[in-house]
C-alpha cells in the first residue's frame, strides 16, 4: 500500500458494528488500497491494533440501520414506561434520549469507521489519523488474559463464543458482553502470532486479577506488600523534526515508592507499541530478579527500589544507544 493512500482519518462507527471488532472503509478505497471484505488490517495510531476490514454501508442499508435503531430505542422506551409507578407521567423523548448516537449520512473523504474500544487500543482519537495495512492472522489456539476489574465465576469457552471471527492483539483491551453489562480484560499472551483471529476453538485461560492498582497524586502503584511493582507509562512527544518516546515507571515496596522517567527518539517507521512492550520486558526482567533475592534477605525498601531504578535506567539507555 502507498502510504499516502492508506492514511485514513478516524470517525465513529455505526451503531451496529460496536463491540464486533470491525473497521469499516469506503468500498471504492479498499479497491484501491487492494483489500476485500472481511480482510485484517492492522491500524497504526500511538499504538498498534488490528481489526476485520468491511465495506461502508450504502445508503439502503444505513436508512435500515436507523430504522433497526428507532425501533430499538422505541422499544426501550416502552419498557421504560411500564416501570413507573405513574403510568400518566409524561416523557419528552427528544430531551431524554439526546444522547444516544444518529447514524449521519457517510462522509466523503478517506476515513475509517472504528469503536472506542479499537480506538482505545490504537492510542487515538476520533479525528486523528491511523495508517492501514493488510496483514495475515493466522487462528488462534490459546489467548491467556487477564481481568481488569472483578469478574464472576465464568465459563472460559464463553469468551471463544463471544469473540468468535475477531482479530486480537497482544496488549488489547477486549470487552464481552455478559448479562446486560461487559467485562474487561487485557489480552497478555497470544499462540501463536501477536495477532491472531479468534474462532470457537481457541482455548482462553483467565490469569489471576493480581494485585489492586492503587494512585497516590500522581504515584501509581500495585498493592503487593510481598513484591517491588511496576507500573510504567508512555507517551510520545512530538517535535519539529523528530519524535520521542516517554516512558515513565512507578517502583513500589514496603511503603515507599519512586519515579523514573526515560526519553528516546523515534526512528522513522517505528511500531510503538512494540518498542514499549521491548522496554517492558527489560524492566520487568530486572523487577523480577530483584524480587528472587528479596526472599533470600532483608533490605532497605527505599535503597531497594532506587537501585532497581537506576539499573533499569541504565539498560534502557544501552539498548538506546545500540
Amino acid at each position: 500500500m502507498d502510504a499516502e493512500n492508506n492514511t485514513l482519518t478516524v470517525i465513529e462507527a455505526y451503531t451496529g458494528d460496536v463491540g464486533q471488532g470491525v473497521a469499516r472503509i469506503d468500498g471504492d478505497l479498499m479497491t484501491v488500497l487492494g483489500l476485500s471484505k472481511g480482510d485484517i488490517i492492522e491500524i497504526k495510531g500511538r499504538r498498534t491494533t488490528a481489526a476485520k476490514c468491511l465495506p461502508s454501508l450504502t445508503q439502503q442499508q444505513l436508512e435500515a440501520e436507523q430504522i433497526h435503531l428507532a425501533l430499538a430505542r422505541e422499544k426501550l422506551h416502552k419498557t421504560e414506561i411500564t416501570k413507573k409507578t405513574n403510568p400518566e407521567t409524561k416523557f419528552d423523548w427528544t430531551k431524554r434520549y439526546d444522547n444516544v448516537h444518529e447514524m449521519t449520512p457517510i462522509p466523503t473523504g478517506k476515513t475509517i469507521r472504528i469503536d472506542g474500544l479499537i480506538r482505545n487500543n490504537a492510542g487515538i482519537a476520533i479525528g486523528n489519523a491511523v495508517q492501514i495495512r493488510k496483514i495475515s492472522s493466522p487462528l488462534a489456539e490459546k489467548i491467556t488474559v487477564v481481568p481488569l476489574e472483578s469478574i464472576p465465576p465464568i465459563d472460559e469457552r464463553y469468551l471463544a463464543d463471544a469473540l468468535d471471527t475477531m482479530p486480537v492483539t497482544k496488549g488489547d483491551n477486549i470487552m464481552i458482553p455478559y448479562f446486560g453489562g461487559r467485562l474487561t480484560f487485557q489480552v497478555i499472551d497470544i499462540v501463536p502470532s501477536v495477532v491472531s483471529t479468534v474462532t470457537r476453538e481457541t482455548v482462553f485461560s483467565i490469569t489471576s486479577q493480581g494485585p489492586t492498582l492503587r494512585t497516590a497524586g500522581d504515584f501509581k502503584y500495585y498493592s503487593d506488600g510481598k513484591k517491588i511493582t511496576l507500573v510504567l507509562e508512555d507517551a510520545v512527544r512530538k517535535e519539529t523534526r523528530e519524535d520521542y518516546l516517554i516512558l515513565k515507571m512507578h517502583l513500589h515496596h514496603g511503603g515507599f515508592g519512586t519515579i523514573g522517567e526515560f526519553q528516546t527518539r523515534l526512528e522513522k517507521n517505528t511500531t510503538i507499541q512494540k518498542l514499549v512492550l521491548r522496554y517492558k520486558d527489560l524492566a520487568q526482567e530486572i523487577v523480577e530478579t530483584a524480587n528472587k533475592k528479596l526472599s533470600e534477605s532483608r533490605v532497605n525498601s527505599a535503597d531497594l527500589v532506587n537501585d532497581v531504578k537506576f539499573e533499569i535506567l541504565e539498560k534502557w539507555r544501552i539498548v538506546s544507544n545500540s
